[in-house]
């Protein structure tokens, strides 16, 4: 009988909990509040409040033209999806170029300042349009945010530029492309012949010269007509809702502070066991501790 009832006592139980919890109700609620503060601070005190938001559209890639006016192999001046130009908005040498143009002397750019700037910066492909582009970019101040954002802009926008090599070739086609262009235009002002012969050489003249457009479009490369709707001017920082997360915070900062209570008193009560005692020994020492709770490196 007496061992039915020590066994008992030693149960882990409701009121047990209940007593040890309110043993410890000043610091559950001193601890949840305090790290909700801290937490609320640190929001109120981050960098980049600021955001300004921008849309880029890329533009699909144009069939090639056939026959015999397909006088130049089509260079695209983007050749890329909205997915691959997000990823080279991000890219190191993008990035650099935004902090280069931000910072006064030549210090070196470190990793560090790369990882940072990334932080302000978020590129996603709007759901339901693979062709467009969201930009969102935090600052300090609302004129950082959108130079920042302007800046990120233009410095992907000039990964796109040909390079020498394709600059070399796109001058022999235009150069080739200018010839043909004169020489139909040299036929169609020449002799008149019968009508259909000059309507021919009237639409090839405009496919040459329309084909020249493109080549000299290929060599200035991709400008701001990409940019759907440039980069905004936020009026007010943003806005954060400061209750929810104090809430949030102290809610979820008592439920850990709660579970750990518990978890000690469990073992309190279990170890009052000699059987269970010995268990817990074993899972001490298999964690490396002495079953009475030493580190066999402290002794």
């Amino acid at each position: 009988m007496n061992s039915t009832s020590q066994d008992q006592s030693d149960a882990f139980g409701f009121l047990d909990a209940l007593v040890e919890i309110s043993r410890h109700i000043r610091w559950l609620v001193i601890v949840p509040m305090a790290v909700a503060l801290m937490v609320m601070a640190a929001l109120y005190l981050r960098p980049g409040r600021f955001v300004s938001q921008a849309i880029i559209a890329i533009p699909a890639s144009a069939p090639d033209a056939v026959g015999a006016v397909n006088i130049w192999p089509r260079y695209r001046p983007v050749n890329l999806v909205a997915s691959q130009a997000v990823i080279l908005m991000k890219a190191p040498g993008v990035l650099d170029k935004v902090l280069s143009a931000s910072r006064t002397g030549s210090l070196p750019i470190l990793d560090a300042d790369r990882s940072a700037l990334l932080t302000r910066i978020q590129a996603d492909v709007i759901k339901g349009d693979d062709s467009l582009i969201k930009l969102t970019v935090r600052g300090n101040s609302a004129a950082e945010a959108q130079a920042t954002a302007n800046q990120l802009i233009d410095a992907w926008l000039q990964t796109q530029l040909p390079s020498p090599r394709q600059l070399a070739e796109l001058a022999k086609w235009r150069a080739h492309a200018q010839s043909l262009l004169t020489t139909a235009q040299a036929l169609l002002d020449g002799p008149k012949g019968s009508l259909s012969s000059a309507a021919g050489l009237g639409e090839l003249l405009d496919r040459y010269f329309a084909q020249l457009m493109d080549i000299d479009r290929a060599i200035a490369g991709p400008g701001r007509e990409l940019v759907v709707q440039g980069p905004t001017l936020p009026e007010a920082p943003q806005d954060v809702p400061y209750a929810v997360t104090f809430i949030q915070t102290a809610l979820a900062t008592a439920i850990f502070l709660i579970m750990g209570i518990l978890i000690r008193l469990f073992f309190i009560v279990e170890g009052r066991d000699p059987d269970k005692a010995r268990k817990l020994g074993q899972v001490r020492a298999s964690l490396g501790r002495h079953p009475d709770g030493v580190s066999p490196t402290d002794r």
